[in-house]
């Protein structure tokens, strides 16, 4: 897995958003085989004292930097479809991204789930109504759109575009691996659209979005995982393409 991007700017941690002791362990595992060593489980539960640590000011700057990234790559693929996110209070925000696509008018959805399954749909968003008017809380106390069926997002109506999907997660590997908070939404709902796509001649792009300590030099994979095309931080680019298209 390979940068495609050089490093953006300066990266300093915040005093008010990490301490001493977890920024020790931000130098030491992000970039060695520390977590190669933690099940699924041991190193959810190290992102996630992490990731609590973010600030808002922290939040907001990264996210900034890592939408921006996407977009500047994102000149040169096209994409006619977002499949976007509703960022949780620690989740990189993917709302430049979203906001940009919803500006110029392209197809811009978002998911939500189906209560007592591990499944989710995708709804989309109506361009040129109010982005908050349009979600209410949902399962886990994240906004999810209202869900009308007319907005049912399907992949088989759009027949040999390009959609990309952009996907949160607690780490992400640097072979495309990606740990999400174990419900399994994710690997579920992008298996079913990858099959979709490949039926309907759709290029499909799944990109991750988070923090750059986020990035590890391995995740456990599982046969079930879906693997990142590509994994976009506040500070790089990270590409598991050989080729795009």
């Amino acid at each position: 897995m390979k940068k495609v991007y050089p490093l953006f700017g300066h990266f300093t941690i915040r005093k008010q958003g990490f301490n001493s002791a977890l920024r020790g362990k931000l130098d030491f595992c992000s970039r060695t085989g520390y977590y190669h060593f933690m099940t699924k489980d041991e190193l959810r539960k190290q992102m996630k004292i992490l990731t609590g640590n973010v600030d808002s000011v922290f939040k907001n700057e990264a996210s900034q930097k890592a939408c921006g990234f996407f977009l500047e790559f994102e000149k040169t693929t096209g994409f006619d479809v977002l499949l976007s996110y509703v960022d949780m209070k620690n989740e990189i925000s993917a709302g430049g991204i979203t906001f940009e696509f919803m500006r110029r008018n392209k197809i811009v959805a978002v998911p939500r789930t189906v209560p007592g399954t591990q499944d989710m749909n995708f709804f989309i968003l109506d361009n040129n109504s109010e982005f908050s008017a349009q979600l209410e809380k949902g399962a886990f106390g994240i906004r999810e759109p209202l869900g009308k069926q007319e907005s049912l997002f399907c992949a088989e109506n759009f027949p040999g575009k390009k959609i990309c999907a952009l996907v949160p997660g607690v780490a992400f590997g640097m072979q495309g691996q990606r740990l999400g908070h174990g419900m399994g939404f994710y690997d579920i709902y992008l298996s079913r659209l990858k099959s979709e796509c490949k039926k309907n001649n759709i290029a499909l792009f799944i990109a991750g979005l988070c923090f750059d300590f986020q990035v590890c030099k391995d995740v456990p994979l599982e046969k079930k995982d879906v693997l990142m095309d590509c994994v976009f931080s506040d500070r790089a680019v990270y590409s598991c393409l050989k080729t795009f298209f």
